[in-house]
């Protein structure tokens, strides 16, 4: 289970830093994180 938790943990904290998640961190995360992570940087100001 804590695997599956990994990936929203490196996001939140990835926007708690602002830091812009780079399309070789999103194919390591997984390609059903993918669309998650698009969201999370249109979010971004």
């Amino acid at each position: 289970m804590a695997s599956l938790f990994e990936p929203i943990r490196l996001r939140e904290l990835a926007l708690r830093n602002r830091i812009v998640i780079s399309p070789r961190e999103l194919a390591r995360l997984g390609p059903w994180r993918r669309q998650g992570a698009a969201a999370a940087q249109e979010a971004r100001p």
